[in-house]
């Protein structure tokens, strides 16, 4: 009997954690990972890592949530086995603050340690804030963690394949289920008008001397004013969340009140060293999280396709969770006969 054959669109986070559950949910199936760009060129790439709800609009709370439990115990998992130096995956304990009370988050019970800080702490560490939270969760860094799934997919017998997809009917008739994991470029592959760019812009400095993350959020949904987290080998600041605009070149006003408001915040940084600036397009989609299938038809072309993308800021954050379910819905697809589809 022939193999199936699936290929996932996409090698960011999203992509090579779909192809390596949809590996261990259907052996029988071929694997081929396609992408215009791999690792380190993902928008994945360049994200900080940190693990924790953020930008994730029009997603239902309870989705979200057991999105991120899953991924949660998988990088706990990870961080207490060998391979953790190699995947980039660490906890980090760290602080966000607030200039005003602000309910706690429903995700409080699923981190290490939650707890509020102390007025005098607080005016201790962060004496122009009112309000904060401090607990240990975990920093998934995707220049490394990307690279460690994309060898276990391989080792496994995954086909990784440079090659630029401009509709997915260029697919019909080579795989049974394409998978698309295209991020941004969903808005123009799965003709999806509710895909937006939210533009981010971070800096890179070496300040070995930060050990613990600290976050300003606008709100407690997350939205994100400034951030510092330490890493491996530097530390990264941060953040712009712009809308709609498109483009990736590193804009120097950007870079200007990234680096005021963190001096403000840690005076220490001043004499930290710029070591990179880099700008991504998180995929924010007004409805939601797209996990599902669909029969997309081009023409007289169908082609059986499970969506994964929508993430916004939290595709690090929910991308395990995500992929077992996208993995699932290939099963499905997989098991169903495409003429009972069509």
């Amino acid at each position: 009997m022939a193999r199936h054959k699936v290929a996932v669109v996409g090698a960011g986070i999203i992509g090579v954690a779909t192809a390596v559950n949809i590996q261990a949910l259907c052996p029988d199936a071929d694997v081929t990972i396609l992408a215009e760009k791999f690792s380190p060129d993902t928008t994945s790439d360049g994200a900080a890592g940190f693990v924790q709800p953020y930008l994730v609009v029009g997603t239902p709370d309870e989705d979200v949530m057991r999105w991120f439990v899953s991924t949660f115990e998988h990088l706990r998992k990870l961080i207490l086995c060998v391979n953790a130096g190699k995947s980039g995956v660490h906890f980090t304990s760290g602080y966000n603050v607030f200039k005003h009370k602000v309910p706690d988050p429903n995700w409080k019970d699923e981190v290490i340690g939650f707890r509020i800080i102390p007025e005098k702490e607080l005016q201790l560490l962060f004496p122009s804030f009112k309000y904060g939270w401090f607990f240990t969760t975990i920093m998934c860094e995707s220049h490394r963690y990307i690279p460690y799934l994309t060898e276990r997919f391989q080792k496994n017998g995954g086909v990784v394949m440079q090659r630029r997809i401009s509709s997915f009917a260029e697919l019909s008739g080579q795989y049974d289920v394409v998978v698309n994991c295209t991020g941004v470029w969903s808005r123009f592959l799965a003709n999806d008008d509710s895909v937006r760019p939210v533009r981010g812009q971070v800096m890179r400095v070496s300040a070995s001397w930060i050990k613990t993350h600290g976050r300003c959020p606008g709100s407690a949904d997350g939205t994100d004013k400034y951030h510092v987290y330490a890493r491996q080998d530097d530390v990264t600041l941060g953040g712009t969340a712009q809308v709609d605009r498109w483009d990736t070149e590193v804009d120097p006003k950007d870079s200007k009140e990234i680096w005021e408001r963190a001096v403000s915040i840690l005076p220490s940084l001043k004499e930290a060293k710029i070591l990179k600036q880099w700008v991504g397009l998180r995929p924010q989609r007004s409805k939601g999280i797209r996990v599902e299938a669909e029969t997309m038809n081009f023409g007289t072309t169908k082609v059986r396709v499970v969506h994964n993308y929508g993430h916004g800021g939290a595709g690090i954050t929910l991308h395990w969770g995500c992929a077992e379910d996208a993995a699932k819905l290939v099963q499905k697809e997989l098991s169903t006969p495409p003429q009972a589809r069509l």
